[in-house]
């Protein structure tokens, strides 16, 4: 509000009167009892008389006089020296707990900022002692308040951004803190959004070496963990450790962060991220082990098996390295995780590697001939052959044998800049047994192919693929009309559209 900013210094009106005494005051009426306010805030101010400025003050609370109450707040920053008259002027500020009604709550919240004011003045005349004990009393007050708070109305999210700045604050001079971090914790035991509240001190972190900060949550956290607030949600829980671990991070503290994250489930993307933040730590030992053991928990996950892999060569061990690489290629013989292997090899070990390829290519592919009939299948020798580079090998293969459809398509991509002919023969192969799969689904990836053939075939091959499709699946329907809707121009002997 703007009348915060005001200045008691302004506040006597040019010409004015006497002020009236504090009993004539309470009979008398005056047509402006805003100006009768500024003249008696005056008139104590000159007498330096504080008991009676305290006394005016609880009549004000009592009275619910908010613009008296805001000019003897401003008062109180410069005369109240003792802590007794703080005392009342805090109560007077937060009200009655008996007396906290919804009217009551509508006027609490502007006098918030003025009390956190008080405590910055305290805080420059550096009155440990006295702030401490109004922060502990503001906060006892704060919590009544938040017992009256309407959640539909938002005010229950604005008293827990109270809260957690008296928290910032007190957490620096408390004697014991620890009771500050308890009181929030029950806080959020009530409100789950009530943790959010702490997301703008993020920006702290990076700013003025705002190490309080880190220490408020690490308090915030301990109490979380005590018996009579555990039952706080698992959001909070999760939330209030999330900040935290960002706050260990920023100030360096590893080991404090590694004792939070060990409380969480890891997933394989948990396992990377505690090795990367590990090696950026220059930890790289510690962080080969975590990715071991990550491996041995999820042995198929392969990211984890690649991010090691890099921290073995980074470590100088590669015999480590083509170890790790070839277990990845015996649980999944794919033409990339061979490429990944031959990548690292030196070029005098190549060959007596790819031997050794061959030879469990052979024998994983008489397993899978053994329990499955029709044309012989060579996808593993196919995927070597391709990361080797040897495309005239892998042609023979793919047109001879069953191969997989992501080997084949690969082999197809790379012919057609150099051999359009036989690209556009294993695009066609693609094409039929994707139409012939049961599920529609796969009617799009044919649909796809059907681009990357007109930019290999002469427009009149191209038409006669298509014709002969279409009267080849006729009695497929729904393949014949999604072939009609992308490419029925073409059929009509014109340009298909831009959008077929």
């Amino acid at each position: 509000m703007a009348n915060d900013e005001f200045d008691l210094d302004d506040l006597e009106p040019e010409g004015a009167q006497p002020a009236p005494s504090l009993s004539s005051s309470r009979g008398s009426s005056f047509g402006s009892k805003v100006w009768r306010d500024r003249a008696l805030s005056e008139q104590f101010l000159r007498r330096q008389d504080v008991e009676t400025l305290s006394l005016w003050l609880l009549q004000a609370a009592d009275e619910d006089n908010e613009s008296r109450r805001r000019l003897v707040l401003r008062a109180k920053l410069d005369l109240a020296d003792d802590l007794n008259s703080q005392k009342k002027w805090l109560t007077s500020v937060i009200g009655k707990p008996s007396r906290l009604d919804k009217r009551r709550l509508k006027t609490y919240l502007p006098r918030q900022r003025l009390l956190l004011e008080l405590f910055g003045k305290l805080s420059e005349q550096q009155r440990w002692a006295d702030l401490t004990v109004l922060c502990e009393h503001a906060l006892q007050r704060l919590f009544v308040a938040l017992d009256h708070a309407d959640d539909s109305e938002g005010e229950f999210a604005h008293f827990c951004q109270q809260v957690l700045e008296l928290h910032r604050i007190a957490a620096q001079f408390m004697a014991q803190p620890e009771l500050l971090g308890a009181q929030v914790a029950r806080l959020l035991v009530r409100a789950p959004e009530g943790v959010m509240a702490l997301e703008p001190y993020l920006p702290l972190l990076g700013e003025r070496g705002q190490l309080r900060f880190g220490a408020s949550l690490e308090l915030l956290w301990q109490a979380m963990q005590i018996d009579e607030v555990r039952q706080s949600s698992s959001a909070n829980q999760t939330a209030v450790r999330s900040l935290l671990m960002h706050w260990y991070l920023h100030q360096g503290q590893i080991d404090d962060w590694l004792q939070l994250k060990q409380q969480e489930h890891w997933l394989p993307e948990t396992v990377r991220e505690v090795a990367q933040t590990l090696r950026d730590a220059n930890r790289i030992r510690e962080a080969i082990q975590v990715l071991e053991q990550g491996i041995r928990q999820y042995p198929d996950a392969f990211p984890i098996r690649k991010m090691l892999v890099e921290f073995y060569l980074h470590d100088g061990l590669q015999e480590e390295a083509t170890e790790m690489l070839w277990q990845q290629f015996l649980r999944s013989p794919t033409a990339q995780h061979y490429a990944q292997l031959r990548a690292i090899l030196p070029e005098t070990e190549r060959q007596r590697w790819r031997d050794k390829a061959l030879v469990h290519a052979r024998d994983v592919e008489t397993k899978i001939n053994a329990e499955h009939g029709g044309l012989p299948y060579k996808g593993v020798q196919l995927a070597i052959w391709l990361a080797e580079g040897n495309d005239d090998e892998a042609l023979s293969i793919a047109r001879q044998f069953r191969c997989d459809a992501v080997t084949v398509e690969a082999l197809a991509l790379r012919l057609e800049s150099t051999h359009q002919e036989e690209a556009a023969q294993l695009h066609q192969q693609l094409i039929q047994r994707e139409i012939e799969r049961p599920s529609t689904v796969h009617f799009d990836d044919a649909l796809d192919r059907l681009h990357h053939l007109r930019a290999v075939l002469d427009p009149m091959v191209f038409w006669a693929l298509l014709t002969r499709l279409r009267l080849q699946f006729a009695h497929n329907r729904k393949f014949v009309q999604k072939l009609n809707e992308n490419w029925s121009p073409y059929l009509d002997g014109q340009e298909p559209s831009a959008t077929g």
